[in-house]
């Protein structure tokens, strides 16, 4: 941010996935929205300020920089010691403040004709594989050019598909992968 003026001086790097800045543009709406109709702050009684919980998120998600990256930043350029954690906690604060804003388009892509699916690998720290990273996943819901819903799963069972997809009874197109057989789309699958 530019010294003193809360605005950033470069743009956010648009070369990541849509669905992290469509999910950065939705927060940034919804936060714009709770402010404008009330005294709102993301984290009540917290030590950051909104601006900096957005500029992390930005950060995160939009320029690929890692939260302990970000807190020895603000550390080294403000003189402020502020815990990866609590930045990290931050984070999730304000991913509970779309919680309402998720549901309400997953409710859309269920009741639709239509879905395509596909899931992704995504290495987390776990308690489960120590000293490595464990091979989680990351189910991608979706009507081309439209909704667009992730799904996190621990693992690639079939529970995961079968539960995001428990009410959806229109056309699933996937690639086959054995999970989706017999999972939602009781008109049939593509």
């Amino acid at each position: 941010m530019a010294p003193g003026t809360g605005t950033r001086q470069n743009a956010p790097d648009t070369s990541g996935p849509p669905f992290l800045k469509a999910l950065t543009l939705a927060l940034i709406l919804a936060l714009q929205s709770l402010w404008a109709s009330s005294p709102f702050t993301i984290i009540e009684k917290g030590i950051l300020a909104d601006s900096l919980v957005v500029e992390t998120i930005i950060k995160k998600y939009c320029d690929h920089s890692p939260l302990y990256g970000q807190a020895a930043g603000i550390g080294r350029d403000a003189g402020v010691e502020i815990s990866q954690a609590t930045l990290s906690s931050s984070v999730l604060k304000a991913g509970e403040l779309l919680t309402g804003v998720v549901a309400a388009m997953k409710a859309e892509l269920l009741a639709g004709e239509y879905i395509q699916t596909d899931e992704t690998t995504v290495p987390v720290q776990s308690n489960r594989t120590k000293g490595k990273n464990h091979q989680a996943y990351l189910w991608e819901y979706s009507v081309p050019g439209s909704l667009v819903i992730y799904d996190f799963q621990m693992g690639r069972a079939r529970e995961g598909p079968t539960n995001f997809l428990a009410p959806f009874g229109g056309r699933l197109q996937s690639d086959g992968y054995a999970a989706y057989g017999k999972t939602g789309g009781h008109r049939g699958a593509l």
